[in-house]
């Protein structure tokens, strides 16, 4: 409903219905994903913004973009451009970049890695943002999410929508073509090449997550190879 045009006559019916992505399970993977990784994650140790690796210093400042629109979205009672908004960066710059990037380091690299620990502390901000800006509109979703991170603190919709500062990190500091191919969702296996380049590039050495990394390509190569 929030994703429809308002300010129009809507058309609904069957067709549409199945026709129409699903916004709802988009975020309930998203915001399982990260509560799955946060589980053993102790949010009482703060990480400071300028010690991160680029790539998180970009993540977060990419959510103080979104919260800009996100807030003025909702002062104009754009809930449609919202739900784009959300959707596309739980899509692209999550599931298809981020997300994907870090796993390496989130599963193979040991408890007090630096990198580990920066890569949570900034999902658990993502965390943090996207389920209250979700609040408004997937009342439920967003509720039981929070009180699976939070159950002291009540109710999600009790909270204010959080304020977020620009780290000053940018686009044109990635390795050039790198978020064009992000963006477009490109095949999986050019989008994990890209992925490793940019690894190598931000994150020098690799460690642990290097070698898993590798595992996972070759093992792709194997498989596009038998298949």
């Amino acid at each position: 409903m929030a994703s429809s045009d308002y300010s129009s006559d809507i058309r609904f019916g069957p067709g549409i219905l199945q026709e129409r992505p699903s916004p709802p399970s988009q975020a309930r993977n998203t915001l399982r994903w990260m509560l799955g990784n946060l589980a053993h994650h102790d949010a009482k140790e703060p990480i400071d913004a300028s010690v991160m690796p680029e790539l998180e210093r970009l993540m977060l400042h990419r959510l103080a973009e979104l919260s800009e629109l996100i807030r003025k979205a909702y002062g104009e009672y754009d809930y449609k451009r919202v739900i784009a908004v959300l959707s596309h960066f739980m899509n692209t710059d999550l599931s298809a970049f981020y997300f994907d990037i870090r796993k390496d380091a989130l599963y193979c690299e040991p408890y007090s890695s630096a990198k580990r620990k920066a890569a949570l502390a900034t999902i658990e901000q993502i965390f943090r943002a996207t389920t209250l800006w979700l609040a408004p509109l997937l009342c439920f979703t967003a509720e039981e999410a929070w009180l699976a991170r939070y159950p002291s603190r009540g109710s999600v919709h009790l909270e204010t929508f959080p304020d977020i500062p620009r780290t000053g990190a940018t686009m044109p500091s990635l390795p050039s073509g790198l978020r064009s191919a992000a963006c477009a969702a490109r095949s999986p296996a050019r989008l994990r090449s890209s992925e490793a380049h940019l690894e190598d590039r931000l994150v020098p050495g690799g460690g642990a997550a290097g070698v898993c990394r590798r595992r996972r390509l070759a093992a792709g190569a194997r498989g596009r190879r038998s298949g």
